[in-house]
This record gives C-alpha cells, sequence and structure tokens, in this order.
C-alpha cells in the first residue's frame, strides 16, 4: 500500500535533530524490507515547512567530534531515501531548505505547492551544504 512518512516539528519548522533523525532511520529501514509499501509519500504535518535542514541549535550544542558525526548521519538517511526499492513522492509545502531540499531531491517525484520556498542557505555563508550529495542529483534540474 501507500506508506506516509510525516516529518512533525512545527515548533522548529522540522529542522533535523538527533531524535528526528533516528526516528527517519529506523522508519526507512524497515521500508527497505516492507514488501507490502507499494509507494512512500515523505511529507510534513508542520504548517509552513517541509524540513529546513539540520537543527543549528542542536548542532550548536554538540562537541567538535559529535557535529560532523551528525552530519554524516544526516547524509546516510538521505541516501537512504534514495535507496528505496518503492517510488518516493515528497510533498512539499513550505520552506525545503539544507538538508530538506536534500531529502526533497532524494524522492523519485517532487511536488511543491506555489507557495513553497526551496533554497540552499548554506550558500549565503559559502558553505558546501552538509549532505554534500545535491551534485550528484544536479541533473534533476535541467
Amino acid at each position: 500500500g501507500v506508506v506516509v512518512i510525516r516529518m512533525n516539528r512545527p515548533e522548529s519548522k522540522n529542522a533535523i535533530s538527533r531524535r528526528m533523525l533516528e526516528m527517519l532511520k529506523c522508519t526507512l529501514a524497515n521500508l527497505k524490507y516492507d514488501k507490502q509499501a507499494r509507494v512512500v509519500i515523505v511529507k510534513s504535518d508542520a504548517k509552513g515547512a517541509f524540513c529546513t535542514g539540520a537543527d543549528l541549535k542542536e548542532v550548536r550544542s554538540l562537541s567538535e567530534e559529535e557535529a560532523p558525526k551528525f552530519v554524516e548521519e544526516i547524509r546516510e538517511m538521505i541516501e537512504n531515501v534514495a535507496a528505496l526499492p518503492m517510488p518516493v513522492i515528497a510533498v512539499i509545502e513550505g520552506f525545503a531548505l539544507g538538508g530538506g531540499l536534500e531529502i526533497a531531491l532524494a524522492c523519485d517525484i517532487r511536488v511543491a505547492s506555489t507557495e513553497s520556498k526551496i533554497g540552499l542557505v548554506e550558500t549565503k555563508i559559502a558553505v558546501i551544504p552538509g549532505a554534500g550529495k545535491l551534485l550528484k542529483r544536479s541533473y534533476l534540474v535541467n
């Protein structure tokens, strides 16, 4: 059937915390082997935001060893979205920024409302987007 992954951290516009990351990783690991799942829809329950990337407040609280590991785990989670054996659809309503945009790009199909704001805010401060897999998907924007 249809599986819906709902991101729901409205207080942070679905910024990816360690807890949210663990939940996404667990869900994706289970879906990989779910023979009943025919299609996956990734969407937000937070009004005005699909996902705004890593939770920067939480990242600032991490040690120098923990922060790169957290970013690497987000990258792996995004790769796991792309590797799912069934079609994955991103439903974008509101902000899809940084890692949130990369999650959407990892999906097979993206549907966005006309009010959506999509971008890589990292580039404004000359930082390569954290998950770093954007170049692999650059052919999508032709």
